[in-house]
């Protein structure tokens, strides 16, 4: 068995001097990952945001900061590809925001709320949508502005995964810089 353990989360690895029990040694590794996982949260970073707008934003909608609200948080409104003055989002939402709401939005890392993502495939890239904004896997076209946004983890009804891709846009919308397709 293996007798050598990592510093940091006490996986199990063989020394040179243990015997060799290859099936063993990976048995007991992936015990020590079982009980390591659960100990381990999901990577992102949020922050509270306030939906200055007149409309609600929903759990997934990409958004854009819209300007600052009187108690510090940035204000933001819903993202929509066919409108410029409403990009580069710069996050998805994570909570639902009626309006004149608080919220909280990732703007790095994996959107783990309570989010549908049946509609499309896991690995499926999402893009800012037009015509009112959320997501779509179809990169919009030309009137319309692209900005690739989001990558599928889970496919799900209700408990999707998004991983926010920020700056990920190569030939399309990015934070420094915008095109037509």
């Amino acid at each position: 068995m293996a007798t050598g353990s990592t510093s940091n989360y006490s996986l199990p690895y063989p020394k040179a001097t243990d015997p060799v029990d290859v099936a063993g040694d990976i048995q007991d590794l992936a015990g020590s990952i079982d009980a390591l996982l659960p100990e381990l949260t999901t990577p992102n970073t949020k922050i509270t945001v306030y939906n200055g707008s007149a409309s609600a934003i929903a759990v997934g909608d990409p958004i854009y900061i819209s300007g600052i609200y009187v108690s510090g948080e940035p204000e933001v409104s819903k993202s929509d590809a066919a409108d410029l003055n409403t990009m580069p989002a710069i996050g998805i939402a994570a909570s639902n925001m009626g309006p004149g709401n608080s919220g909280e939005m990732v703007i790095v890392g994996i959107v783990d709320a309570d989010i549908n993502t049946s509609l499309y495939s896991l690995g499926d890239y999402l893009y800012v949508a037009a015509s009112g904004g959320g997501l779509t896997d179809t990169q919009p076209t030309y009137p319309n502005y692209a900005q690739q946004i989001g990558l599928v983890l889970k496919s799900d009804a209700s408990q999707g995964q998004i991983m926010m891709l920020p700056g990920n846009n190569p030939g399309s919308l990015t934070w420094g810089q915008m095109t037509y397709l």
